[in-house]
């Protein structure tokens, strides 16, 4: 039975990937790159890191001029634009134990959730800002795991990416991969899911 839910945030609470890509394509574009955003979309789900390195090897562009351009004009998102995804609240509202927060996302995650008023169900959420080895290393779930005293076998780790998935195996809990864009992984996950609706562990 499943009791302790550790959240991804991009894709996996919050639908923000559209957006993300037309941020993606229009910074590609303050260095003077046309790219097509479906193309972006389907980087963007397997890693951002990915994505940077795809276009900065296809354009002979700096990595970190990039990376540096594209996170500042992501954190000027309008919340009002992004939305958490259907049914996930009651997911979050039905589970017997806590709820947490693992992202590369930085301090902008607080943001959409203190508009949807979010933030009250996380007892914990970690960010870039918290300096944990980047997924798939599992050394900010470890931290969770630890802290919490949670058992590993009634805790699973949600995200829509192949690194979250790895992420919880090396963490040894239970892994579940939302699928949220018909995007196929060349890992098993626990469990695999395209919604949240009527869904319960």
């Amino acid at each position: 039975m499943i009791k302790h839910i550790i959240w991804d945030f991009d894709g996996t609470l919050f639908n923000t990937y559209p957006e993300i890509s037309l941020v993606f394509q229009n910074t590609l574009k303050q260095f003077g790159i046309e790219e097509d955003r479906a193309e972006i979309l389907k980087h963007l789900h397997r890693s951002l890191f990915q994505t940077y390195q795809v276009y900065v090897d296809r354009y002979n562009l700096d990595f970190m001029a990039l990376r540096k351009t594209f996170s500042l004009n992501d954190e000027q998102l309008t919340p009002s634009n992004i939305l958490p995804f259907e049914g996930v609240e009651n997911i979050i509202k039905s589970i017997e134990g806590s709820n947490f927060i693992f992202t590369h996302r930085g301090k902008s995650t607080f943001h959409y959730l203190d508009y949807y008023d979010y933030t009250k169900y996380f007892s914990e959420i970690i960010t870039r800002e918290d300096g944990y080895a980047r997924k798939p290393e599992p050394d900010a779930l470890l931290y969770l795991i630890s802290k919490y005293s949670l058992e590993k076998e009634s805790t699973i780790y949600i995200g829509d990416r192949i690194i979250d998935v790895q992420c919880a195996k090396k963490a040894g809990i239970k892994s579940c991969y939302f699928d949220s864009h018909g995007i196929s992984i060349d890992e098993k996950a626990d469990y695999t899911i395209n919604s949240y609706i009527n869904f319960i562990f």
